[in-house]
């Protein structure tokens, strides 16, 4: 009878494993974990430590100028809440500026520089805004559901503006593109379809609080993320390299500003309870797989290869054996990818490496036709958009940039007996540092979304817009301390959780978790800190009563 319970156990447990993004096997590329080495070895303690603490700023002194900005009644009408307008123009600048620059790695010869990005933004806010006052002042203000019904007036606006500054010749190289433009656009439409799903569900938690249901409610939450994770992992598979920063730092963001939500909003200590054992459990099995995954993987490389016994560190000792090209370089490398799709920094050496180990690929595939690639060149950050740069800290000289070829980023699989030791060994290295920076990202993540979330709600429980926050409903300056209590002890248990996964890491595999998660972070800085502002902006606009959003359809707040 145990036995049995043990294996059902085990094949559930299995089950959830691969439907979670860490796990579901992607692989780094040869190109990302040389980078990875590289970052480690030219950047100091300090620079780590400040791109984490960097990497959210921008967000919190959005959120917290807008907040700044006062609400005006809606009942006085759309000409006095120039407040509102304001934060409108501000959430679709942020909302057409990253939907835009993003497509740059997901799209063939999508190239847009800094100027025209700013350009096509700050029209589409413009025009957008002076639409949406035109129609509030002929209908009726604020207008439901806001978002949602003036989606399509923004569309138009964005196509027309892409059409007039990037010209009719951009907008043909993109619908030749035709495949890569639709997996962008279902990534884009899975987003949206998650900005919907966490509000409805929101509204279902307050419904049964309290009640019988209250506890299925409760564990809904981590099947819904994972069920929208898988949806968005479908549309970034072909950016294997950048599938963690696309998926965590849209999904998990989301859900954790949520679950803060709800145990803010929570009114019994069995719910805040529910919730926290509930990710306390995710994280025990998190930390347990982790532990079984990394313990002895130094061990395997000192017995299987030669002349690796004298290495402590599992990235010095993958590195070491990607740069064996006479060991593995000749054979044919199934499941291995060797360009990553997002370019990255390399010395001299490792550039050549890869360039080697490309023709060595060229040579093995000349005899197959060739799959077309999904994504095919990479436009140089000198072309497209800039990344935010720490430029004020000082860190060694980094080498020049590569980017993939055509050729290297989707490659025919061809059948291959028998794989040697070290082939199969450098796979599961590529999975493991692949599975080890999503549970690092997302641990960080979820560290500091409450750490926040606390900040957020003392701050504003102090301004005078927080009447119109549905968060702050019965929050006042009294009963503030004890009602963001919770969340920030939920924040604490994060932080602790992400300690324990560094010291797992650290001895499992001799690595510094710290330098491959600022690896992460400044390598995709753009791109992240764009979507902390936009995800904050939409989940603040579901929550302030002017954009009309009331999934009870009776819109009493919004004096009719």
């Amino acid at each position: 009878m145990n036995k049995a319970l043990r294996s059902r156990g085990s094949r559930l447990l299995d089950a959830w494993k691969k439907l979670q993004v860490s796990y579901y096997g992607g692989k780094y590329s040869i190109h990302r974990l040389l980078a990875l080495e590289t970052y480690t070895q030219t950047t100091s303690l300090f620079r780590a430590v400040v791109v984490c603490i960097w990497t959210p700023l921008p967000m919190i002194v959005l959120v917290f100028l807008l907040e700044s900005v006062p609400l005006q009644d809606p009942k006085d009408g759309w000409q006095a809440n120039y407040g509102f307008w304001i934060r409108d123009a501000v959430v679709t600048f942020v909302i057409a500026h990253a939907s835009t620059g993003e497509a740059v790695y997901f799209i063939d010869s999508f190239k847009i520089s800094t100027r025209q990005l700013a350009s096509l933004s700050g029209g589409v806010a413009i025009i957008f805004t002076a639409c949406a006052i035109a129609i509030s002042a002929c209908t009726i203000f604020p207008i439901p559901f806001f978002i949602l019904v003036l989606t399509p007036i923004y569309n138009i606006i964005h196509i027309i503006l892409f059409r007039v500054i990037l010209g009719a010749q951009m907008l043909r190289q993109l619908l030749a593109q035709r495949k890569q433009l639709i997996q962008y656009m279902n990534f884009l439409h899975a987003q949206i379809m998650m900005m919907f799903v966490y509000p409805v569900y929101e509204v279902l938690f307050r419904l049964v609080e309290g009640s019988k249901y209250q506890l299925p409610v409760i564990l809904l939450l981590p099947l819904m993320k994972v069920a929208i994770k898988n949806i968005v992992l479908s549309c970034t598979k072909h950016v294997e390299d950048m599938t963690p920063e696309l998926v965590i730092f849209t999904i998990d963001f989301f859900n954790a500003i949520y679950v803060a939500t709800c145990m803010q909003s929570a009114t019994s200590a069995v719910a805040v309870s529910a919730i926290i054992i509930t990710d306390l459990l995710q994280t025990i099995v998190t930390l347990y797989r982790l532990h079984r995954q990394t313990n002895g993987i130094l061990t395997r490389f000192q017995s299987s290869i030669p002349g690796h016994d004298n290495l402590n560190n599992f990235l010095s000792a993958s590195c070491s054996l990607c740069r064996n090209y006479e060991m593995f370089g000749k054979q044919t490398r199934s499941g291995i990818t060797t360009f990553s799709s997002f370019p990255h920094r390399l010395s001299a050496a490792d550039t050549l490496l890869l360039i080697r180990l490309n023709l060595t690929d060229s040579t093995f595939n000349s005899s197959a036709v060739a799959s077309p690639p999904t994504v095919s060149d990479i436009p140089s950050r000198k072309c497209t958009v800039t990344p935010t740069k720490l430029w004020f800290l000082c860190t060694r000289k980094r080498n020049a940039e590569i980017r993939p070829s055509s050729s290297s980023l989707v490659r025919p699989e061809l059948p291959q007996p028998v794989d040697s030791e070290e082939l199969m060994l450098l796979r599961y290295s590529l999975e493991t540092f692949f599975t080890i920076e999503c549970l690092v990202v997302t641990s960080y993540l979820e560290a500091v979304v409450p750490i926040f979330y606390t900040a957020y709600i003392l701050v504003m429980v102090h301004l005078p817009s927080a009447q119109y926050h549905s968060e702050m409903a019965g929050v006042n300056q009294k009963n503030v301390g004890s009602t963001v209590l919770p969340v920030f002890v939920f924040g604490m248990l994060q932080i602790v959780s992400l300690v324990l996964l560094v010291v797992i890491l650290k001895r499992n595999c001799g690595m510094k978790a710290l330098y491959q998660l600022a690896f992460v972070l400044e390598t995709h800085m753009w791109s992240i800190v764009s979507k902390l502002m936009v995800w904050m902006m939409i989940t603040l606009c579901f929550r302030v009563v002017h954009f009309g959003v009331d999934f009870s359809f009776k819109f009493t707040n919004l004096g009719w």
